[in-house]
């Protein structure tokens, strides 16, 4: 599963001897630091739900076309995606 899209971003899967682990990767400088940061501000921008029964996080919910076309064209094209889905949101966990 490991490939690489050039010499600075490698493409890392988590565990590959893992069913499905071995479809997660890590991979490294995927998007710059002025993408992560809009999408930051974004965040504090959402209204936050803590109610869940099984985790102890704010989670923040949004809808954009626009971002996932963005994630998507950011993505390596040798992991085959075609489309990211709309659907996101940001889990804050807290500390401790």
């Amino acid at each position: 599963h490991s490939a690489t899209t050039s010499t600075q971003n490698a493409i890392l899967p988590i565990d590959s001897g893992n069913a499905v682990l071995s479809k997660v990767y890590y991979i490294p400088d995927c998007f710059e630091e002025s993408f992560l940061e809009n999408l930051a501000k974004l965040s504090k921008t959402l209204e936050g739900n803590s109610h869940s029964h099984n985790m102890s996080a704010t989670r923040r919910f949004f809808f954009s076309e626009i971002i996932a076309n963005s994630i998507l064209s950011r993505l390596p094209p040798s992991l085959g995606f075609q489309r990211i889905l709309p659907d996101m949101r940001f889990i804050e966990y807290g500390v401790g």
